[in-house]
C-alpha cells in the first residue's frame, strides 16, 4: 500500500531546473574524466580499495547489496541514524529532531530539521520524505522492510505522521535502514534506472564518476567539515593480490582483504579485523528425539560454546556483542575451558548417549562453514557424542530442512533491522520459516512474549521483555551463538580512531576520518600497545542466565 493519502504534490518546475542543471555539471565532470587513471594519492581524498562493486546504487533496491552502502549512507540521510557502536537510536546528524509515539503504539509524528537541502538545492520537507517512502513501498523492499506502514501525511510546514496498521516495535530502527534514505523529488523527472549510477541525496557526498572498476565522491562544498575528504575514491579489484600491490603501490588508505596479509602489513599501514554482526549460530532441532531433551542441549552447547572461546568476538547469549541489550563475552581462562569441557561431558553422561550418529547440517557455500562443522564434529567426538557433517546441496539440501532431517544446524545470520526484537524473533518465534527458527523451537510462553510486544510501551519495560525473552532462551538452550564473524582491513594507522559500523561493516562513516594528519605528514612510527583489557568476572554456570542481561 502506498504511505501518503493524497499522493505527493508534482515536482516544481523550479526544482526541476535547478537539478537539470546539477545533472548537467555531473555528467561534464564525469566526461572529462573518462580518461582518468588511479594515480598518487592527493591530500584530500580518501581511497579505499574493495573486491566486488554494487550493482546498483539505488537505495530502494531489493534484495539489498551490501556493496552499494559505503556509496549510499554517504550520499543520503535518513530519518534516524545508529550510534557509532550500537543499535541506539542517534538523531543528532539525522533528518529527524524529534519523534512522538502515540499511546496505542501506531502513529509517529516526526518533527524535522529546518535548512536541510538535497545536493540538486532543493529542500529535505515532508514532501521529500513522503516522496521517498511513496517510492519505498512500492518497492520489494518497502513491504519487506515496512511490513505495517499504513500511511502517511503532512501536519506542517516541518512535521509529518507515519501510520502504522498494528503495533511494531522495530519500526524506529527500520528507519535506519539504507533503504529508508531520503531521495530528492526531483527524480520524478528523471529516468527510471537514474539511481543505478547517480545519487539524489543529502549527505555530504555525491557520486560523479561511476566506471572503469571505481566510483568517485565529491564533497558538497556548502557542507564544509574541517579535515574530513574532499574527494572519495572506491577501486574495485576482485583479485586480492592484486588489491595488497594496489596499496601498496598507491598508497590508498583502506583496503578490504580476503584474510590477513601474507607477506605482512606494508609500512605505515595496520590490519584491522572488524567485527560486524553477522553470526555463526548452533540450532538444535528440539523436534528430534535426542536433543529434544534439554540435558543433552546444555552439554552440547556447552561444549560448542567453549569450543569457540578463543574467537575474538566469542558470543554469549542470544544477541550479538555490541547488539543493544547483549552482554560483553568476559574472556575466558584456559581453567575456566577445562572445567566447560568436564562440565559438558558430565552432563552428556546424565542425558546418556545418542544411539546413532547424530547429524550436523551446514551449507558450504557459507565462509569457513566446513572448518567449523568439521571442528565441532571432532569436539563433539571427544565427549564420546557421534556426529556426522551433511551439507546442504541444492534443492536435496532445502528439502532436508524443510523435512526437518536435521539434528543440528550450523548457520550465519545478519540482522536485518537493528532491533533486538527482531533478532529473537525471528529465531525464537514458533511461526517463523524453517530458515529463520532452524530449532524448530516451539514454546508458548516465547510466543506470548513476541506477541506481546508493543512498540507504545515505555522503553524500559520494552527492554525487560527482552531480556525476559534472552534469558528463557538462554535456559531452553534451543541455541547457541558461537562467534562474530570479522572482515580483514588493511587501514593506514592513520585512520586508527575511526571504525565501520557493525550492522554494516563495509560503511565507514567518510565525514569522520580526518585527513588532517596526511596533510600534517605525522610520522607513522609504531604505536604504544593497548593496554590490556580489565578482568571481567566468570560465569558460574550455576548462576541464573537472566543476570547477565541486566
Amino acid at each position: 500500500m502506498r504511505p501518503t493519502e493524497q499522493g505527493v504534490p508534482p515536482v516544481p518546475a523550479q526544482r526541476q531546473a535547478a537539478f537539470c542543471v546539477a545533472f548537467a555539471i555531473s555528467l561534464a565532470m564525469a566526461l572529462a574524466a573518462a580518461l582518468w587513471a588511479a594515480g598518487p594519492l592527493g591530500a584530500d581524498t580518501l581511497r579505499a580499495l574493495y573486491p566486488e562493486a554494487p550493482r546498483s546504487l539505488d537505495p530502494h533496491l531489493y534484495p539489498p547489496d551490501p556493496n552499494a552502502y559505503p556509496v549510499i549512507m554517504n550520499a543520503y540521510k535518513r530519518l534516524f541514524d545508529l550510534s557509532d557502536q550500537g543499535s541506539d537510536l542517534d538523531s543528532s546528524q539525522s533528518v529527524a529532531r524529534t519523534v512522538r509515539v502515540s499511546d496505542d503504539g501506531l502513529m509517529y509524528t516526526v518533527i524535522m530539521r529546518e535548512g536541510e537541502t538535497f545536493a540538486d538545492g532543493s529542500p529535505v520537507n515532508p514532501e521529500a520524505v513522503l516522496f521517498s517512502f511513496d517510492r519505498l513501498m512500492a518497492s520489494d523492499a518497502g513491504k519487506a522492510l515496512f511490513p505495517y506502514l499504513k500511511y502517511m501525511r503532512i501536519d506542517g510546514p516541518n512535521t509529518f505522521a507515519m501510520i502504522l496498521e498494528r503495533p511494531w516495535p522495530p519500526f524506529l530502527a527500520s528507519l535506519t535502514l539504507p533503504q529508508a534514505s531520503i531521495i530528492s523529488p526531483v527524480l520524478a523527472g528523471m529516468p527510471s534506472d537514474h539511481l543505478r549510477e547517480h545519487t539524489l541525496g543529502s549527505g555530504r557526498y555525491v557520486v560523479d564518476l561511476v566506471g572503469q572498476g571505481r566510483i568517485t565522491m565529491a564533497k558538497r562544498p556548502e557542507l564544509a567539515s574541517t579535515g574530513s575528504p574532499q574527494r572519495v575514491e572506491f577501486i574495485y579489484e576482485p583479485d586480492p593480490a592484486k588489491r595488497l600491490a594496489f596499496y601498496k603501490d598507491k598508497d590508498a588508505q583502506l583496503a578490504l582483504l580476503d584474510g590477513p596479509p601474507g607477506e605482512g602489513a606494508p609500512e605505515g599501514a595496520l590490519p584491522r579485523a572488524v567485527p560486524s554482526w553477522t553470526t555463526r549460530f548452533l540450532a538444535f532441532n528440539t523436534e528430534r528425539p535426542y536433543v529434544a531433551t534439554l540435558e543433552a542441549r546444555e552439554g552440547l552447547a556447552l561444549m560448542a560454546e567453549y569450543s569457540f572461546s578463543s574467537m575474538p568476538v566469542r558470543s554469549q547469549g542470544l544477541l550479538p556483542r555490541g547488539f543493544q541489550g547483549a552482554p560483553a563475552a568476559p574472556p575466558s581462562s584456559r581453567l575456566e575451558i577445562i572445567t566447560a569441557e568436564e562440565r559438558a561431558k558430565e552432563m552428556i553422561q546424565a542425558a546418556g548417549k545418542p544411539k546413532t550418529p547424530l547429524s550436523l547440517v551446514y551449507r558450504p557455500s557459507e565462509p569457513d562453514a566446513y572448518r567449523d562443522a568439521a571442528y565441532l564434529c571432532e569436539r563433539f567426538h571427544a565427549m564420546g557424542v557421534p556426529v556426522n557433517a551433511v551439507p546442504l546441496q541444492g534443492r536435496q539440501g532445502d528439502g532436508i530442512l524443510e523435512r526437518g532431517d536435521y539434528d543440528m544446524y550450523l548457520g550465519t545470520r545478519h540482522p536485518e533491522i537493528p532491533s533486538p526484537e527482531m533478532w529473537l524473533g525471528k529465531f525464537l518465534d514458533s511461526k517463523a520459516s524453517v530458515n529463520s527458527n532452524p530449532a524448530r523451537y516451539k514454546n508458548a510462553v516465547a510466543d506470548g512474549q513476541i506477541a506481546d510486544f508493543d512498540a507504545s510501551q515505555p522503553k524500559p519495560e520494552r527492554d525487560n521483555r527482552v531480556k525476559a525473552l534472552a534469558s528463557l532462551a538462554g535456559r531452553e538452550r534451543p541455541y547457541v551463538l558461537l562467534y562474530q564473524m570479522q572482515l580483514a582491513y588493511l587501514a593506514d594507522r592513520r585512520l586508527a580512531d575511526v571504525s565501520p559500523h557493525p550492522m554494516w561493516p563495509l560503511y565507514w562513516p567518510i565525514e569522520r576520518v580526518n585527513l588532517s594528519p596526511f596533510r600534517q605528514g605525522i610520522p607513522q612510527g609504531p604505536k604504544p600497545p593497548p593496554e590490556p583489557p580489565k578482568p571481567e568476572a566468570v560465569r558460574d554456570f550455576d548462576e541464573p542466565v537472566a543476570e547477565f542481561y541486566e
